[in-house]
């Protein structure tokens, strides 16, 4: 049997994210943790690569949410639940995001953080985490559908609470059937790939700069140390051409005083 009633399916899941709710931990806001927690401004979720809209870490910053920078990557890294919502534009039209949520205790409260994931020019992109009541997060939900993903630990609670089975889209509960969540946030039919951090540096990698594909041909690292080489040589030559002009304006200005002097 599964829960279909949506106002049992949403009871269930407050008191199972108040049930599941971790200590609040946080890391210093610095640009080389955020750097850390995502490498190339990417984290894989359980169901898709999400990056992290532009400024991201600037924007965490200036609203003064410094505190929940580990928070952002365990919410999309390993979220309690996400939901499936339609949210209204700048144009009035609606659009699909995905609401990533994971429940904390902060300040002696249990409360989530939540993460909206949105499609952007064919990227899946965080546009905005903060946090939330967990009445606010869970009461998106209109339709037991709209849950396409719960952890193993929420879904095992409410389970063992209810003796229902919880059905999502989860792909790493093998009872539910996988699918995609919506059409128009991507997702890959393959399997996805992550490399290592050595990988990562080491390995053939094609990036964009200037709106033209570069490749690294052996890997980051020695095409970060080829830039900084060449910029260090271009700098020399700048320094050498600067040193060659100045002393030819000295010449420039001796031959114009000694041209003076003959002339009186």
């Amino acid at each position: 049997m599964k829960i279909e009633d949506i106002e049992e399916l949403k009871d269930s899941l407050k008191k199972a994210l108040n049930d599941v709710a971790k200590p609040f931990a946080a890391v210093e806001f610095s640009r080389e943790n955020y750097n850390r927690l995502f490498p190339f401004s990417r984290i894989e979720t359980p169901i898709e690569n999400v990056k992290l809209g532009e400024h991201q870490f600037e924007k965490l910053d200036a609203k003064e949410r410094q505190n929940i920078l580990l928070a952002v990557h365990d919410t999309l890294g390993s979220p309690d639940i996400i939901i499936n919502e339609e949210r209204k534009s700048v144009f009035g039209d609606l659009n699909t995001a995905h609401v990533y949520a994971k429940s904390f205790e902060i300040n002696g409260k249990n409360k989530a953080v939540q993460s909206v994931v949105v499609a952007i020019e064919n990227e899946n992109v965080s546009i905005s985490t903060h946090e939330r009541g967990i009445n606010n997060v869970v009461n998106k939900i209109k339709m037991p559908e709209q849950l396409i993903y719960a952890s193993d630990e929420i879904g095992q609670m409410i389970e063992r609470t209810t003796g229902k089975q919880l059905v999502t889209v989860n792909p790493t509960r093998v009872n539910n059937m996988i699918a995609s969540p919506i059409p128009n946030i991507s997702q890959s039919s393959e399997k996805s790939t992550i490399l290592t951090d050595s990988e990562i540096l080491s390995k053939p990698m094609t990036v964009i700069v200037n709106d033209k594909e570069r490749t690294c041909y052996n890997g980051v690292l020695e095409g970060f140390k080829n830039a900084v080489k060449m910029i260090d040589d271009l700098q020399e030559e700048n320094r050498t051409l600067k040193n060659k002009n100045a002393e030819l304006e000295k010449q420039i200005e001796r031959k114009g005083r000694k041209s003076r002097g003959i002339e009186r």
